[in-house]
């Protein structure tokens, strides 16, 4: 039996007409989210990425609808302006991302940012990474700063407050979705060990988008900074104490070389982007390398030193060779822990 509401059909359709009227009510937040998705898209050709492969698609839509939702609330004109701004800022992630991939092929995360006041002295090279096609990374924001100057076209907002309420409801949940259901079929097949133990942030990268890693990297640092989680206890602490000991008295038991330097000058000759081969190696008779080779015959040489570097790189092969420890997998431990002894 079918019982029929008075005005339940007007007042659905009605709904429906608002819904219907959303690309064109907001055909600015339209414009700006088809943009960014652009700049993502060019972003992953430009580093040799697939944009079409699994749900990059997907993740990348929802990433910019969730970022860009909250702007819907706002009144047209005001909401122009916060989307160009927004637009700016995103620019910016991007291209930073973009010159610090060609380089160090991997994705800016904050503890790298608080590293930022070493940039001026690396003018030169940014510049040198940067070309002029990277002007389609930021050509969008003038086109959304001419909205802004039609003023008189977008001053008058027809749409309410609840209105423009359900349009950001509607933008978060759809986003929320595109990227929730790709990352839980992911997890749902291989666990959640990626995002718990994660080593590679092209990884993390493949599954939740460049803006996704980014939201990643943030509660990450939050987790590891604010909140304390992994923190190591007293009890932990005894424990690696305690390994350390042990395994340093079976280094002087089982390992010739132990102590063998003690009570002399140590010197370690540490070379900038250097690879092991190069070394004994000869082009048409010429010894490539005929100092280290010399030096080679008349010091200990560790042939099976392999690179155990991490995001801080010069200064993690530093602390590799001088310590024995692995580097921290995310930013300089001389610049996150310089207090640490």
């Amino acid at each position: 039996m079918q019982i029929n509401v008075p005005g339940a059909k007007p007042a659905r359709a009605l709904i429906l007409k608002k819904i219907s009227l959303f690309p064109l009510k907001t055909i600015e937040y339209v414009l700006f989210a088809a943009l960014v998705l652009y700049k993502l898209y060019i972003f992953d050709q430009d580093l040799g990425f697939d944009f079409f492969l699994g749900d990059m698609v997907k993740v990348s839509l929802g990433s910019v609808l969730i970022v860009s939702c909250w702007t819907l609330l706002l009144p047209r004109y005001s909401r122009i302006v916060a989307l160009w701004l927004l637009d700016c800022l995103l620019s910016l992630l991007i291209v930073s991302d973009v010159v610090y991939y060609r380089y160090f092929h991997d994705f800016i995360t904050i503890p790298v940012l608080l590293q930022a006041k070493q940039v001026s002295a690396l003018g030169d090279s940014i510049g040198s990474l940067l070309t002029w096609q990277d002007v389609a990374y930021v050509g969008d924001c003038l086109l959304l700063l001419l909205l802004i100057f039609c003023k008189r076209q977008f001053s008058v907002d027809k749409t309410d407050f609840l209105q423009r309420a359900a349009y950001a409801a509607i933008a978060a949940i759809v986003g929320f979705m595109l990227v929730f259901m790709p990352i839980k079929a992911y997890t749902d097949q291989y666990g959640t060990s990626l995002f718990e133990n994660n080593w590679w942030n092209l990884s993390i990268f493949n599954i939740t988008g460049l803006l996704g890693f980014h939201a990643y990297d943030i509660k990450r640092f939050a987790d590891q900074n604010w909140f304390d989680k992994g923190k190591v206890t007293a009890a932990d602490k005894l424990a690696i104490q305690q390994w350390f000991a042990d395994h340093r008295q079976q280094l002087a038991e089982k390992t010739p070389l132990f102590g063998a330097a003690k009570g002399k000058n140590v010197m370690i000759v540490q070379l900038e982007s250097f690879q092991n081969f190069m070394i004994g190696k000869t082009v048409n008779g010429e010894e490539i390398t005929p100092n280290l080779n010399r030096l080679k015959s008349e010091m200990l040489y560790f042939s099976r030193h392999y690179t155990m570097i991490g995001q801080g790189h010069t200064s993690d092969a530093e602390f590799t060779v001088n310590t024995s420890l692995h580097p921290l997998p995310v930013g300089s431990v001389y610049v996150r822990y310089p207090h640490h002894l």
